[in-house]
């Protein structure tokens, strides 16, 4: 009789986690472009999940609306912009920093990405609480005095902010 190799509790909750983001993937990318669309978007929706599992960022349903949403701007004539609305606490910028490390600096070899956010008092503490809940298993090196964060890949992302409106002209 041959023997079944036992799962780790790692390797289990890694699977419950592959299998729940697959499923909230799928149903995101179904909301965002329909059923007739969903064929043309299957490989997308994989290497994303993919890409956030490696990095083990799990994302909440609407979360992943927004991530599916920005995936649209790869297209030819795709949106040079998404915008995300709500209130605060949304995740909002859990998601779109999530895109933005663990999905397009990770495909992209070479992204320059300029991140502006409006200067509040905890600022710079929120950068670091997103680093280690985003980066924690991809490799980077972030350098605090230039407001960086370089990959592997030579892909990076300058953190900026500004505060007020006509700061950015």
């Amino acid at each position: 009789m041959k023997s079944v190799k036992k799962s780790s509790p790692q390797e289990i909750q890694f699977a419950d986690n592959a299998r729940m983001m697959g499923l909230m993937a799928n149903g995101a990318y179904l909301k965002v472009y329909g059923r007739d669309k969903i064929e043309d978007w299957k490989s997308a929706c994989l290497e994303q999940a993919t890409n956030f599992l490696i990095a083990g960022v799990v994302l909440q349903r609407k979360q992943w609306e927004i991530v599916a949403k920005c995936r649209e701007c790869d297209l030819p004539g795709g949106p040079k912009q998404i915008l995300a609305g709500g209130g605060r606490g949304s995740s909002k910028s859990h998601a779109i920093l999530a895109q933005i490390f663990c999905d397009d600096c990770q495909r992209v070899k070479g992204l320059k990405v300029l991140c502006l956010r409006k200067i509040g008092r905890a600022n710079k503490e929120q950068i670091q609480d997103f680093r280690k809940k985003l980066l924690s298993n991809l490799p980077h090196n972030y350098r605090e005095q230039a407001q960086s964060i370089e990959f592997d890949n030579g892909s990076f992302v300058i953190l900026g902010n500004f505060k007020d409106e006509g700061d950015l002209d």
